[in-house]
């Protein structure tokens, strides 16, 4: 299977795989194809790998399968591929709406924005039913490789 798009795409994809009983993993299930941009997993499993060569490796069955580790959110039952944020990050995202700005700059100037009015919300993080932190969160990052952090 290959999935062509970015992030959300292949979130779907996973999503519906795991929903169908079986196990996500690349590229035995499914080979991330970025779309116009290469996208956070994308890099986060093939690195700055060119597409060609990572479809070449896996119609030859010579990728290595890499298993994918996967976050739920509770509340909703969603499933998180490779990153999530909540909180400022999402307020950053929604602030975005209508600015002039464009890359970095944009959103710089969202988070600048969301800043002004955040407020703080009560949430509990837990790993594997251990609760690891309870109380007012600014801030979850779920990610599972440098780019999906941003980095």
């Amino acid at each position: 299977m290959v999935g062509v798009g970015g992030d959300g795409t292949v979130s779907e994809v996973v999503t519906g795989l795991v929903r169908a009983g079986r196990r996500a993993s690349w590229p035995s299930a499914a080979a991330d194809r970025p779309g116009r941009h290469r996208n956070s997993t994308y890099r986060g499993l093939w690195n700055d790998e060119p597409w060609a060569a990572v479809a070449g490796l896996a119609l030859r069955g010579q990728a290595v399968a890499r298993r994918i580790d996967l976050a739920r959110i509770e509340q909703n039952g969603d499933l998180v591929v490779l990153g999530s944020g909540s909180g400022l990050f999402a307020a950053s995202l929604l602030a975005i709406r209508n600015r002039p700005e464009r890359g970095r700059e944009l959103l710089m100037a969202a988070a600048l924005a969301a800043m002004e009015t955040y407020v703080p919300y009560p949430g509990r993080v837990s790993v594997d039913g251990e609760v690891l932190y309870e109380g007012d969160i600014v801030e979850t990052i779920v990610a599972a490789s440098a780019t999906a952090a941003g980095c």
